[in-house]
């Protein structure tokens, strides 16, 4: 599970490290047991220098994980566990090694999408600058030629803020957009004349072209459905500048994809664009502010350390579930608004969806819902899916994932115990589990989430809206 930094936190940039910010041990390894490797020389990587326009003195990363080269976890899906506070930047930090290495890899993310590619010497010169205002994660792979048959790696994270430009901090949070009609163009290989010709009639009476969404504004962290109509013999493509490129599967005459909104991703005009083998229709999506805000929470240290501060307990939770986000049932077995997964009147919760987390000073974004009721409550599925995993993780307890159909799915974290297992299909209604206090917890409650792939979205829109 790699770090989750989201919304801007207090106006500070924060540098994200390894495990031995604790003071446990000094730039411990962040590398499974078994993949751990270190060479008969003792190699010691130097600490990765981040120093600010307005600093004086850098910052120094130590590296998370080094080793033989090829032998290291990949660390763009690890997680930092310790954040220091720094002065607000409004550039990306310039980073330097102490002695160069002979060659770099740069990959910068904003949550799991890459932005980009390099070297430490490209990021330098300018080639590529993050938009005021956002957050984004850096991983860094430095080399180091020891001998013409031994090379040593080392990884180094960090996570950086960008304030805002004044003008645009001392605007006022963008209200919710109610969806007005929208007139889409559909653009075709049409000699000029015969277009101007079909936009005049489009004028005297709707366009009939063959794409609609369910909405045209969206909050973020929430999802559009897209439908395409009729069954073409080659399927369209979608393309989107949020992030997340959506596929199209056949449901009922017709074709649907889901497009989620990340809980991070900036109010503004977004487009979508659809292609099919003779013509192409770009809608407008207007993202409006999600509402999240920071809740600051304190739990026991040793809890932390044996779960989120855990590398191993991180590293097990990636390996189980990527694989599973990255699964999309081409069925939709869900209908109509989800229910609730436990029994609750009235409905309450003690964390929100997309809110930033202080627990214990380091950030974390919530991607679900967590409802506070008593240890075994039963746990019940919200809606038909298939099980993809049942089962125990260090990180999040005993947990399940179901598959809704078309990369829609449900998750559930913290429980006592199980009630299904993988593979098994569940009904609206039948028994998950029963709430616990597994994994990373301050007490009984079920962390409830829904996602597209490995984009998560708000779970509520599910329940007050039928959009299946």
């Amino acid at each position: 599970m790699r770090f989750p930094v989201g919304a801007a936190i207090c106006g500070v940039l924060i540098l994200l490290m390894a495990t031995g910010c604790s003071g446990k041990e000094e730039n411990p390894p962040v590398i499974l047991e078994e993949q751990q490797v270190i060479s008969a020389q003792e190699f010691s990587p130097p600490a990765l220098l981040a120093t600010l326009s307005q600093q004086e003195e850098p910052v120094e990363i130590p590296a998370a994980a080094w080793g033989i080269e090829g032998t290291l976890t990949e660390l763009s899906e690890t997680t930092a566990t310790c954040a220091v506070p720094m002065p607000v930047g409004s550039k990306l930090p310039v980073l330097t090694l102490d002695p160069p290495a002979d060659r770099t890899e740069v990959e910068i993310f904003a949550g799991d999408q890459s932005l980009w590619q390099g070297t430490l010497e490209e990021l330098e010169a300018g080639e590529w600058q993050p938009p005021a205002g956002s957050t984004v994660e850096l991983v860094v792979e430095a080399y180091w030629q020891q001998s013409e048959e031994e090379t040593m790696q080392a990884s180094y994270l960090l996570a950086v803020e960008l304030e805002a430009p004044l003008e645009e901090q001392n605007t006022p949070e963008p209200e919710s957009v109610e969806p007005q009609p929208v007139e889409h163009s559909v653009s075709q290989a049409d000699p000029p004349q015969q277009q101007e010709q079909e936009d005049a009639q489009q004028k005297e009476e709707p366009s009939a072209q063959p794409v609609t969404l369910s909405s045209d504004s969206i909050q973020a962290g929430r999802m559009v459905v897209i439908r395409y109509e009729g069954v073409p013999e080659e399927y369209p493509t979608i393309e989107t500048n949020l992030g997340f490129t959506p596929v199209f599967f056949e449901d009922e005459g017709g074709l649907t994809a889901y497009l989620p909104v990340n809980n991070g991703s900036e109010p503004g005009e977004y487009q979508i664009i659809v292609r099919w083998s003779d013509g192409q229709v770009e809608l407008p999506l207007t993202v409006t502010d999600g509402g999240f805000e920071v809740e600051i929470i304190t739990m026991d240290q040793e809890v932390a350390d044996s779960t989120i501060n855990s590398s191993s307990a991180n590293a097990e939770f990636e390996t189980v579930t990527r694989p599973l986000k990255n699964q999309s049932d081409d069925e939709q077995y869900w209908s109509g608004p989800f229910v609730m997964p436990v029994a609750m009147d009235p409905v309450r919760t003690s964390s929100s969806f997309g809110y930033t987390r202080l627990i214990n000073g380091v950030a974390d974004r919530h991607n679900g819902v967590d409802f506070p009721v008593a240890k075994g409550t039963p746990v019940t599925a919200p809606n038909n899916g298939r099980v993809l995993y049942a089962g125990y993780l260090q990180l999040t307890g005993n947990t399940v994932c179901i598959e809704h159909g078309f990369g829609l799915k449900s998750w559930y974290y913290h429980m006592d115990s199980l009630s299904c297992s993988t593979g098994d299909f569940l009904e609206t209604g039948d028994p998950i589990g029963a709430v616990g206090s597994t994994g990373y917890s301050t007490g009984p409650h079920l962390h409830f989430a829904l996602s597209v792939n490995n984009v998560y979205i708000d779970p509520f829109q599910l329940m007050n809206q039928d959009l299946s």
